[in-house]
């Protein structure tokens, strides 16, 4: 049988997964009224915590390292961009005898859930796709599974990280379409608060503003910036 999860409990009750996760773990101000529904309902559906392995019992001789996938509908228009990727990067495990495995998640998903997902996996290390959740990475790495975060400049500091290089895309992208006879050529961006997992520290626009100045002998030319 299915273990019932937060999201599940949320629903029941009518709150949000955080709300659930802070009454669960006793913690935030919460009113009684919530706490009270909101653990009867739990204990109602049969909501167990998930209790976390310590480092000294996860052990793994697993050859198979896992990638969080954020399945979102939102996400539908980057499957073309991240299909290849997830190619390559088999491709070279395959070579090196590991498995690739898929491990679809959330944006929505208590990092709980996400965490019991991995360590239930039995992964060796762990890539994230355009995730980024800095404790949760954290206490995976305490126990023992290494972290790549891949395209996403968030937390490069912090863990190993693989990302485009945006500015030469940009550059090189613009220079495709001048040297193809364009000459009025438009860059659009604009913010993102809801992706916070796209946000990069490298911005693309110098990169359009770089192959315009390079370019500036062509007298004809237009250049758009919008944000």
């Amino acid at each position: 049988m299915a273990k019932v999860t937060i999201a599940e409990v949320a629903e029941a009750a009518g709150v949000s997964s955080a709300t659930v996760s802070m009454v669960l773990s006793n913690k935030g101000k919460i009113s009684e009224n919530v706490i009270s529904k909101v653990k009867t309902i739990a204990n109602q559906l049969g909501y167990t915590k998930i209790q976390k392995k310590t480092a000294d019992t996860y052990v793994t001789n697993s050859k198979t390292i896992g990638i969080l996938l954020d399945i979102d509908p939102e996400w539908d228009f980057a499957w073309r961009f991240i299909r290849p990727v997830l190619s390559n990067i088999e491709a070279v495990l395959k070579e090196n005898n590991y498995i690739l495995l898929l491990i679809p998640i959330h944006l929505d998903l208590h990092s709980e859930e996400v965490f019991e997902r991995v360590v239930s996996s039995k992964v060796c290390a762990l890539l994230s796709m355009h995730y980024g959740n800095r404790n949760l990475f954290q206490e995976l790495e305490s126990k023992g599974i290494p972290v790549v975060v891949v395209n996403n400049s968030n937390l490069q500091d912090i863990f190993h990280t693989v990302c485009v290089d945006d500015i030469r895309g940009c550059y090189d992208g613009t220079r495709y379409l001048i040297k193809n006879g364009h000459r009025s050529i438009g860059f659009v961006e604009y913010e993102r608060p809801d992706m916070q997992a796209l946000t990069s520290l490298r911005h693309p626009a110098p990169g359009f503003v770089s192959i315009f100045n390079v370019s500036s002998g062509n007298k004809d030319m237009k250049l758009g910036l919008t944000d």
